[in-house]
């Protein structure tokens, strides 16, 4: 396209066109994309939501269980378990350190 020794004035012409055709492009793309302006950013971050609480869900059980004049002490089994390796000790280790750990970053 371009001769080896191209005048001033053809590689002004080639530039000018490139020039329009990046500008079309350019106000192409703002009225597409940029119509409408963006959406306000709220000054208020939200709120991380937390995993509930087994003290406050004990106290709440209480309440309702007050309220409705239930016993609030559940009553145990007739059937007591037989040997303790039925027991999940990992399991209610991993619970309490999980209980200790919420109400100690309160």
């Amino acid at each position: 396209m371009l001769s080896k020794n191209p005048s001033k004035e053809s590689l002004r012409q080639l530039l000018q066109a490139q020039c329009d055709d990046a500008m079309l492009l350019d106000t192409s793309v703002h009225k597409l994309y940029a119509a409408e302006p963006a959406p306000p950013k709220s000054p208020y971050r939200p709120k991380k939501k937390r995993p509930a609480d087994a003290y406050e869900l004990e106290i709440q059980r209480l309440a309702e269980a007050h309220a409705n004049g239930t016993s609030a002490i559940p009553i145990a089994s007739a059937a007591p378990v037989d040997t303790p390796a039925e027991l999940d000790f990992i399991a209610l280790e991993k619970e309490a350190a999980e209980f200790m750990r919420n109400r100690r970053s309160k």
